[in-house]
């Protein structure tokens, strides 16, 4: 693995900096969500661990 990219949930966009250089075959990607942004607004029951 080349480089480990952390995006946050407030983050999410395709435009971002982090992902111009990224490589399926080389990079991966860690999405987060911090639990008190999770809890105040409605997530699809899917989303829920």
């Amino acid at each position: 693995m080349r480089n480990l990219i952390f995006i946050l949930g407030d983050q999410l966009s395709a435009n971002i900096s982090s992902l111009q250089d990224f490589d399926k075959n080389l990079d991966a990607i860690l999405m987060a969500e911090v639990w008190d942004e999770a809890k105040y607004a409605p997530h699809h029951q899917k989303n829920w661990f």
